[in-house]
C-alpha cells in the first residue's frame, strides 16, 4: 500500500488526531452568500455552467451554485462504484478477494491496470476497485458494473440509498457522450455530495471496508490540478475526477479537517461540475481549484477565525 496513505490509516480508522492546527492566519473567511456570489462571478468568466454543492458535515454549513441542475457524471461515478462494492462487502454479499476473469475482448481505451494483467486473465474485486478509483481504468469499471447488474443495477442500488436523482444508463466509454439536455448518466451536485456523505461518512458498520475507498480516493492523482490545487496541504484531500471532450469537467472530493482548539471540524464534501467550452484546459482546472479555495474559506475558515456564520 502507498506509504503516504498508510501513514494516515490510523487517522481514518480511529479518528486519531494530528497535532492541533493553528488558525488560518491571513486567509479571509467568506459568508455563504459571499461565497455564492464569487461562484456566480466565476461562472460568468468561465463561459459555461458551474454546478457546486459543498458542505461541512460537522455543522451543516454549505454553499451551492446550480446545485439541483443535472450534469454528466463522466468518470466521477467511479468512486461511487467502489463505495457500492464496499457496502456489498459489509453486507456479506461480496468478497474483496473474489477473482474476476477477463480477456482482450473486454478491453477498453485507457485500461492502465487491466491491460498489463491480460496474460494473467483475472484480477480481484479489490484490485479492480483500486484501479477504477486510482487510475480511472475504464475496463475495470465495466467489469465491476457487470457484477452489479450493469448500469441498471448500479442505478437501482443508488435508489436503495434514497437518491432519486443520480442515474447511470450506459457503459464506458458511451456514458461520457454528454449531449445537451440528455439526462442519461447524470447527477446533480447536491445529490453527489449527499452520496459522498452517506456512503463514506454516515453509514454504520464495516468501517474498514469503506476506508479502503477513502484511501484510494486519497491516493488518486488524476485530480491534483483540480479541487486539490486550491485546498491547503494542511488538509487531507481525496477525489475522483471525470472529463468529457464534449464540454464536461468534474471533480468530487472529501476533505479531512482535523480537530483544533475549537473542537472537531469537518469533514467537508465538495462536488464541482463544470460544463464549459474547453474542459481539458489548465484554465478549466483552475476553475475547480478556485472552487476549492472558495469552499474552504466559507466552510472551514470561519470556524478557525472565531466567526462562524449561522
Amino acid at each position: 500500500m502507498n506509504s503516504f496513505i498508510w501513514s494516515r490509516r490510523k487517522v481514518l480508522l480511529t479518528g486519531a488526531t494530528l497535532p492541533m492546527l493553528t488558525a488560518c492566519g491571513a486567509t479571509t473567511a467568506l459568508k455563504p452568500e459571499e461565497a455564492e456570489a464569487q461562484l456566480s462571478a466565476l461562472e460568468a468568466k468561465s463561459g459555461g455552467r458551474i454546478g457546486v454543492y459543498a458542505e461541512n458535515l460537522k455543522n451543516g454549513l454549505n454553499i451551492s451554485r446550480r446545485a439541483d441542475e443535472r450534469f454528466a457524471m463522466c468518470s466521477s461515478f467511479k468512486w461511487l462504484l467502489g463505495a457500492l462494492i464496499a457496502h456489498k462487502v459489509i453486507a456479506d454479499e461480496e468478497d474483496w478477494d473474489r477473482m474476476i476473469a477477463f480477456s482482450e475482448a473486454d478491453l477498453m481505451d485507457w485500461s492502465p491496470v487491466v491491460e498489463p494483467a491480460l496474460a494473467k486473465g483475472e484480477l480481484s474485486i479489490a484490485e479492480l476497485c483500486k484501479g477504477t478509483i486510482l487510475t480511472s481504468d475504464n475496463t475495470a469499471a465495466n467489469l465491476l458494473l457487470k457484477e452489479l447488474g450493469g448500469p441498471e443495477g448500479f442505478t437501482a442500488l443508488i435508489r436503495s440509498y434514497g437518491d432519486e436523482v443520480t442515474r447511470l444508463d450506459r457503459w464506458e466509454p458511451g456514458l461520457n457522450q454528454n449531449k445537451p439536455g440528455d439526462p442519461r448518466d447524470t447527477t446533480t451536485p447536491r445529490a453527489m455530495s449527499g452520496l459522498l456523505a452517506q456512503l463514506l461518512f454516515l453509514r454504520r458498520g464495516g468501517r474498514n471496508d469503506v476506508v479502503r475507498v477513502k484511501e484510494w480516493m486519497l491516493g488518486a492523482e488524476t485530480g491534483l490540478s483540480r479541487l486539490r490545487a486550491g485546498i491547503s496541504d494542511r488538509y487531507l484531500v481525496g477525489d475522483k475526477t471525470g472529463t468529457s471532450s464534449n464540454n464536461q469537467s468534474n471533480d468530487v472530493a472529501i476533505v479531512y479537517v482535523f480537530p483544533t482548539m475549537r473542537g472537531t471540524i469537518g469533514p467537508v464534501v465538495i462536488s464541482s461540475y463544470l460544463n464549459v467550452p474547453d474542459p481539458m484546459s489548465p484554465e478549466t482546472d483552475e476553475i475547480h481549484a478556485e472552487i476549492g479555495r472558495i469552499a474552504m474559506k466559507a466552510l472551514v475558515t470561519p470556524i478557525y477565525g472565531e466567526t462562524p456564520w449561522t
